[in-house]
């Protein structure tokens, strides 16, 4: 029988780790890139209008008003601009990953009943439309880190 030893496998393994950890920090930083990106272009998405089914009557606290919103399938229109303000990126370093949706507002999920209950899709078709872009920020900051 062979006892295999590495010699300085001690010194190895703490470079190892560092190592690691230095490319786990370059991902989160990309990552962190990646949610402020894809959040930009979701809000500008909705800015943007869509094609509108007419003109609509809606009735608020500031009265009456006139509304445009979008036709079924097509991103939501900015009326006025809550959906827009709450759309938030949030970096989870641990599973180097963001989340990018709508924040609730006025306790109810928002961007969630507008992308899935009334069909008027945003977050999943602009991060699609986007995707090669990502890959490239999150490519470039891992070159930044040295690992590529």
């Amino acid at each position: 029988m062979i006892d295999f030893k590495l010699l300085n496998f001690d010194k190895v393994t703490k470079k190892t780790r560092v190592w690691n950890q230095k490319l786990k920090n370059s991902i989160n930083e990309g990552m962190e890139e990646v949610g402020m990106f894809i959040e930009r272009k979701i809000v500008e998405e909705i800015i943007k209008k869509s094609p509108s089914r007419g003109p609509v009557t809606r009735y608020g606290k500031g009265g009456k008003r006139i509304a445009f919103p979008a036709k079924k399938g097509k991103s939501p229109n900015n009326d006025l601009g809550n959906l827009a303000m709450s759309i938030k990126n949030k970096p989870k370093r641990r599973s180097m990953s963001v989340v990018i949706g709508s924040t609730n507002l006025k306790r109810c999920n928002y961007g969630g009943i507008l992308e899935e209950t009334l069909n008027r899709p945003f977050v999943v078709p602009t991060a699609k439309k986007n995707a090669k872009k990502a890959r490239k920020i999150l490519l470039n900051a891992i070159k930044r880190g040295g690992f590529m």
